[in-house]
């Protein structure tokens, strides 16, 4: 990453403030239901499975299954032009069918060569630069990469 990027800060909320601060402490933890189970992300206040208002953060396992990744050749944000091209993906987590997370791979590009439709990954969370915030991201799982 260079210093002539400048990721968006998350403003945290009531509903999203469990998610952020376990992000800071270097944990992925997703918001659950405490009445029927259901695992969701993004979080919102109520659950999407059952509508109860029930909810807390549980720590996941940080496994996950890549489902899909597109590269970024032209600029549309400003302060994102010193990380083109740089690759997004779509991982689908362990937990639960259907719960699915963002990632790039900026200042990791050599990776996106690596990457098939399956492949196993897991979270990591590369330490932040300059003021950029501490964001979960995703990379091939070690045995994915032979």
């Amino acid at each position: 990453m260079t210093d002539e990027i400048a990721r968006p800060r998350p403003r945290p909320d009531a509903v999203s403030e469990g998610f952020w601060n376990a992000v800071g402490q270097g944990v992925l933890a997703i918001q659950r239901c405490t009445q029927c189970g259901n695992y969701q992300h993004p979080p919102r206040p109520v659950c999407c499975g059952c509508g109860g208002g029930e909810l807390s953060y549980e720590r996941v396992s940080g496994d996950a299954t890549l489902v899909s990744w597109t590269t970024t050749h032209h600029n549309v944000v400003p302060a994102m032009a010193g990380a083109l091209p740089f690759t997004c993906l779509v991982v689908e987590l362990a937990e639960q069918r259907g719960l699915y997370m963002m990632s790039d791979l900026i200042g990791r590009t050599s990776l996106a060569g690596a990457l098939r439709l399956g492949m196993p990954m897991r979270v990591v969370f590369p330490e932040p630069e300059a003021d950029n915030p501490r964001l979960p991201q995703f990379a091939p799982a070690p045995e994915a990469v032979r």
